[in-house]
């Protein structure tokens, strides 16, 4: 097996900084000694006012005040809405599809109306529930993000959505060998050695429903999930302004290729490796640089590895990371998250 552990921080680097352009809600002090959290609060309490319109636009419907919003907030609102209700980036995803659509929108000299933003919420929430209904999966469904920006074309302002949905997975939690997160086994335990790709199972056992891809990410997920703290009593942890990003496994960017399509058992050693290799290329570089770039509160939603063949030439691993502002919300203002489809 041809062994590519290699790491190009540079690149790492320079793709993570490039997500510095999304509009993000702006961090001030105010004499607050904690800026991260007047920021939280700050956004929070705009999408608590969006809720609110909402609400009302919807139970009057022919309400037509004047008040109005830049396009900048509109899609802001919109989006970040949407996911702290309707998504779950909490879960693990065995599986995950992206759709597409746009959603016209009406504006002048850079102003749209509240109620027509509140139409447009609406409008985006059947769009998105008709898309996540025919996704493909029929059981332990779960909606995981969505992307909203604006897009500018000939016959005016369109608003482009992004939805992300999959196959939620339940994890059957193993103890730790004392060689570490993968090791040889002993004479009770299979050897973790792991075919590469989910479903093909065990290099010992191909009955078993895993595989390298999803053995590696549960262990990142365990990990990410240590890093993260518990919220208050009567508050729910949520993210917004969601940032995505693909890495493809060509052989420098992630951690496991092959150029011989039959070299599918990854060892246990080399399973270690790539592990070590994943969470210094997602948490220091990737997380790192996105902190640095959007502040302290910038945190994972959620990891997904995937096992791939290119052209029937190679193998390799796929990578898709969401990371967003984690924001702690009011239970008795927002609720529990909640299925789009229920």
């Amino acid at each position: 097996m041809k062994n590519s552990i290699t790491i190009i921080s540079i690149i790492a680097l320079l793709l993570s900084l490039s997500q510095c352009k999304k509009n993000i809600v702006e961090t001030t002090n105010n004499g607050n000694n904690n800026p991260t959290v007047q920021a939280d609060n700050s956004s929070v309490a705009k999408l608590l006012k969006f809720k609110k319109q909402v609400e009302y636009y919807k139970a009057n419907p022919n309400v037509k005040d004047g008040e109005t919003m830049t396009v900048d907030e509109a899609v802001w609102n919109l989006e970040n809405l949407f996911n702290i209700t309707y998504t779950f980036p909490e879960y693990s995803y065995s599986e995950l599809v992206t759709q597409e659509f746009e959603l016209n929108i009406n504006s002048e000299n850079g102003q749209i109306l509240s109620s027509d933003v509140a139409a447009l919420y609406e409008e985006l929430k059947n769009e998105s529930r008709t898309l996540y209904a025919n996704d493909g999966f029929t059981e332990d469904k779960g909606f995981l993000t969505l992307h909203a920006e604006i897009v500018n074309t000939r016959g005016g302002e369109v608003v482009k959505v992004k939805i992300t949905t999959g196959e939620k997975t339940n994890y059957n939690m193993q103890k730790p060998h004392v060689l570490g997160p993968f090791s040889s086994g002993n004479d009770t335990t299979l050897a973790d050695n792991w075919q590469y790709a989910d479903g093909m199972g065990n290099c010992d056992d191909s009955s078993i429903d895993s595989g390298a891809d999803k053995q590696l990410q549960e262990k990142l997920e365990m990990y990410r999930d240590s890093l993260e703290s518990k919220p208050n009593d009567g508050y729910r942890l949520s993210f917004i302004d969601p940032i995505d990003i693909t890495i493809i496994g060509d052989g420098r960017n992630c951690m496991f290729y092959s150029e011989k399509i039959n070299e599918t058992c990854i060892n246990w050693y080399e399973m270690n490796d790539y592990l070590y290799g994943y969470t210094r290329l997602i948490f220091n570089h990737y997380l790192d640089s996105l902190v640095a770039c959007h502040g302290d509160n910038i945190h994972i939603e959620s990891i997904t590895i995937n096992g791939m063949q290119n052209k029937n030439r190679c193998i390799r691993h796929d990578c898709h990371l969401v990371f967003g502002n984690m924001v702690e919300l009011n239970l008795s203002d927002f609720g529990e998250a909640s299925d789009l489809l229920e």
